[in-house]
């Protein structure tokens, strides 16, 4: 499950701190392994732009590994260039192993900046 996303503004022009939350909702018996994908939507100059986390992150992060039982909090920084007026914040987990399943999750950004 993806049960949160946070973002919060630090004080300069398009940085931003964010902190995201993956759970199990199974039994917990097994350790979920995989990463996740992250990609902010918005507009530029009157169009349509997404950017990865990798894009965001300047390349210091490029997805987020996933190896939890339980929960697993992901945080970091992100830079959004100028002019980026952002909208939503697409999540997709994507676990390995057998009989894994892939989960999206759509943020509005209205509804996670703080």
């Amino acid at each position: 499950n993806i049960p949160s996303l946070q973002i919060t503004e630090i004080g300069k022009p398009g940085v931003y701190r964010f902190k995201l939350v993956f759970t199990q909702m199974k039994s917990n018996q097994r350790v979920v392994k995989g990463y996740a994908k992250v990609v902010f939507e918005g507009i530029t100059n009157g169009a349509q732009v997404k950017l990865s986390l990798k894009e965001a992150t300047g390349g210091a992060l490029d997805k987020l590994k996933l190896r939890f039982k339980y929960f697993q909090n992901n945080e970091g920084e992100i830079v959004l260039p100028n002019g980026f007026l952002p909208s939503r914040v697409l999540v997709e987990l994507v676990p390995t192993g057998k009989g894994a399943t892939r989960l999206k999750k759509t943020f509005d950004w209205s509804d996670i900046i703080s």
